[in-house]
């Protein structure tokens, strides 16, 4: 485990100014929230290799199934996950919810022919399972799944700003567990659990940049505390190392807040690291990303998850993997890894 030693000395100065806009320039509100919350001990699902692992900073990793897009809820009592199907009636990806110290699967769910399963995520208070199902004709599904009832449902279907069909990314919950957000590399949708859209923001009022810098892997996810704050990724131009190996832009991570306006936008990454994927943790103090260091471009498996902690900015590389999912542990899963 190591902290990266990332900043040289201007960009600490710059570090230092970033904390001082964080805690003087509006956050303040979504800085208290932050502090009412109970320290979290954070467990981490990660895909490496075709492999779901189950990892704890002091207690190492443990493989749990042979899939990807895993999705573990609140306190990582449960963990959902994709993986190829072997009913060859339904060759699409099956969803599968199993219990995190048992092998008995929960539950299954099976798309159909020509329909795969891209994202995955629990509600905030872990009671429903949220995923976006693609169809063949490349239109997204927004579907959830009851633990308590055990039916699944579908509650919108994705249409373009012209009518037609479209597509969803970036699938993540408000912090009440009360509605949805998706956004379409335009525009970002709030919809509620009854397939409402309860609002439309245009991403430009989000990002300082143009529409051009989002891409389809781009997250823009509410803070799970604060609802007027984002954490979001978009392309910038990355170091002269990264783009000598890569010949393409950089992704970096960014904090907003909707009281501050996007002139006020916060970049948490400088140009020598690449974000592909990032997650809040549940009590909003820190983020967890995949990624890597221009150092590390031309490696065969270059994918790191880092963390990066909201009060001081520090940035620590994890471990090696990617598609993280993060949750606060409890008691009852501190024995899991004895």
């Amino acid at each position: 485990m190591k902290s990266l030693v990332i900043y040289s000395f201007t960009v600490l100065i710059k570090k230092l100014c970033v904390i001082l806009t964080l805690l003087l320039c509006g956050f303040a509100a979504w800085a208290n929230t932050t502090t009412v919350n109970s320290e979290c001990d954070p467990v981490l699902a990660v895909e490496y290799q075709g492999v779901v692992l189950l990892w704890h900073e002091h207690e190492g990793s443990v493989e749990i199934a042979k899939g990807s897009c895993a999705a573990l809820d609140k306190h990582a009592h449960r963990i959902a996950y994709c993986t190829p199907s072997r009913d060859t009636l339904h060759p699409g990806r099956e969803l599968r919810v199993q219990s995190i110290d048992s092998i008995d699967r929960e539950w299954v769910y099976r798309p159909d022919e020509g329909t795969f399963i891209s994202e995955v995520v629990w509600s905030p208070d872990g009671s429903q399972l949220a995923f976006i199902e693609t169809d063949a004709e490349f239109r997204s599904h927004l579907i959830i799944w009851n633990p308590e009832n055990n039916p699944s449902h579908l509650i919108s279907a994705s249409m373009s700003s012209t009518g037609s069909m479209g597509l969803w990314w970036s699938l993540s919950w408000t912090a009440d567990s009360s509605a949805l957000t998706v956004h379409d590399m335009t525009e970002l949708y709030q919809i509620a659990l009854d397939g409402r859209v309860e609002s439309i923001t245009p991403l430009t009022e989000l990002i300082d940049s143009g529409l051009e810098t989002i891409t389809s892997t781009d997250r823009i996810l509410p803070s799970p505390h604060d609802p007027s704050v984002f954490a979001y990724t978009r392309l910038v131009q990355g170091s002269t190392l990264f783009s000598s190996i890569m010949h393409e832009p950089n992704s970096a991570l960014f904090l907003h807040d909707q009281l501050l306006g996007r002139a006020k936008n916060i970049r948490l990454t400088d140009e020598s690291i690449t974000v592909l994927d990032m997650t809040w943790t549940p009590d909003g103090k820190s983020l967890y990303f995949t990624g890597f260091e221009d150092t590390q471009a031309a490696e065969n498996y270059p994918f790191r998850i880092y963390r990066i902690d909201l009060q001081n900015l520090e940035l620590t590389e994890l471990l090696k993997g990617e598609r993280v999912s993060a949750a606060c542990r409890d008691d009852t899963m501190r024995e899991f890894f004895k």
